[in-house]
């Protein structure tokens, strides 16, 4: 078996995802293009990886948050979340965007994606060290992100406490990723397919080579790494166990996320890995978390954001249950508050539930059936396999207004893409480079530019069409 690609101690630690930056987008002491490509790197270097997951300001504030909730009754719920609430309005009013609203969160308006993505610096606050995010959502529509150091540690200290449920530390954990890491092109199919950080204690794998010509080196991989916990898309969970077959592959445990987890999907990996399934419901955004650790059970984690459940006529409603918006307010990120934020998701609760019942699932006290949507938004290749994390595609590409990828044959790709101001030569290659980043050199991808993208009988535009794979 050829040896995993690991970070070497002699290469040049650089700033990631979590490392500091000052000023704006074209300001303080590196751009935010330079900023994204180092963030590639420092995400695999232990000695900046960890630090800054673990930075006392943010993960010890919030342990002892989750430590208040925890030992509250019920009933201190609304004060202990209004107490926080409190808080991020006040970061949020020192932004451009904020000044013109009060210190009660009712005067806020609901906040669309569409008003962050068109000026997104009203949405900083001054004098934060920050650093760069991004996300494609499941509309394919990108948006800029900023976050706090303080936010990145916070996010680690809630993914523990959900994982610590389950009897897992995961400060002290062997951690294998499947997700939409990119460790090489995609048509090099010699072994490697996976690179070893932090010291030997996770394990990265390729998703864009994972298929029935390379299961077997995945199987071997994961069963010399010895993984604690797989942290995964649905899909790609799905493909592993589907290609390396039931009971090839034991792990105890198994964090899903990004995409909706199915009840069939959550019983195949689950059996197939031998392994409890949890799930993980967040954004990019960063304004609300839920966990759903049995099935069909999910519930908000006060303690990351408020939540609320605004039910409207037009709300889907089937098998007993209606899909309500969900509207949060982010508690961690300094960089960028996010007041009354319209996350486009949804939540299925009963279809019965009134609005006492809606607060208390917005709080946490009373479970939900779990995330409506976001469960389609794969290509097939050849071989079976699911390819996924396709939202990703747009992200950092400059000037797009949103992408629609459509699957006309098993080896044909058209990516539909609506320019605005500023998409040109360099936005059209970043976007194909992404593209072909994670789809298998078997596949023909082309690049249309469009002025309307294709939408569905309900009038929306799904990410991905599958038209005859």
């Amino acid at each position: 078996m050829a040896p995993l690609e690991r970070y070497s101690r002699d290469e040049d630690p650089l700033p990631s995802e979590q490392g500091p930056v000052a000023g704006h987008e074209g300001t303080g002491f590196l751009g935010r293009r330079q900023l994204v490509a180092l963030a590639a790197r420092a995400k695999n270097s232990p000695l900046i990886d960890m630090p800054l997951r673990y930075f006392p300001l943010g993960h010890n504030r919030a342990v002892r948050q989750l430590a208040a909730f925890r030992e509250a009754p019920y009933s201190q719920y609304p004060a202990l979340v209004d107490q926080l609430t409190h808080g991020a309005l006040e970061r949020a009013r020192r932004t451009s965007y904020g000044q013109a609203f009060g210190s009660n969160i009712a005067d806020w308006p609901i906040l669309q994606k569409e008003t962050v993505r068109g000026d997104v610096e009203r949405f900083v606050s001054p004098w934060r060290l920050r650093v760069p995010a991004a996300t494609g959502g499941t509309t394919g529509i990108p948006l800029h992100l900023w976050r706090s150091l303080g936010c990145v540690a916070a996010e680690q200290a809630f993914l523990g406490d959900a994982l610590g449920s389950c009897g897992l530390n995961l400060a002290r954990a062997r951690v294998a990723i499947l997700r939409g890491d990119v460790i090489k092109e995609p048509q090099d199919r010699a072994p490697p397919f996976a690179m070893s950080t932090h010291w030997g204690r996770r394990l990265v794998l390729s998703a864009a080579h994972l298929g029935r010509d390379t299961i077997d080196w995945y199987v071997e991989a994961l069963n010399r790494f010895r993984p604690d916990v797989l942290i995964t898309y649905p899909n790609q969970g799905l493909n592993l166990v589907r290609l390396a077959g039931a009971g090839a592959i034991s792990v105890p445990l198994v964090m899903t996320s990004s995409e909706t987890l199915a009840t069939s999907v959550r019983h195949e990996i689950s059996g197939g890995l031998s392994a409890r399934v949890i799930d993980h419901y967040g954004q990019a955004e960063r304004v609300c978390l839920a966990i759903g650790v049995e099935e069909g059970s999910y519930r908000f984690v006060p303690a990351y954001g408020r939540v609320e459940l605004i039910p409207g006529d037009d709300d889907p409603v089937e098998a007993g249950c209606r899909h309500v918006r969900i509207i949060a307010t982010g508690f961690w990120n300094d960089a960028m508050s996010l007041v009354r934020y319209d996350t486009g998701d949804r939540a299925v609760v009963p279809a019965g539930a009134d609005a006492a019942t809606l607060a208390e699932i917005a709080l946490g006290i009373v479970p939900f059936q779990g995330i409506a949507g976001r469960n389609d938004e794969f290509v097939l290749a050849q071989d079976g396999t699911r390819l996924c994390g396709l939202n990703q595609l747009p992200r950092e590409v400059a000037g797009l207004l949103q992408i629609q990828i459509i699957q006309e044959t098993p080896t044909e790709i058209v990516l539909r893409a609506l320019p605005g101001n500023g998409f040109g030569e360099a936005a059209r290659r970043q976007l194909m480079a992404n593209a072909r980043a994670r789809l298998p050199p078997s596949m023909e991808v082309s690049l249309h530019i469009v002025d309307a993208l294709e939408r569905n009988a309900a009038g929306k535009t799904p990410l991905v069409i599958r038209r005859n794979p």
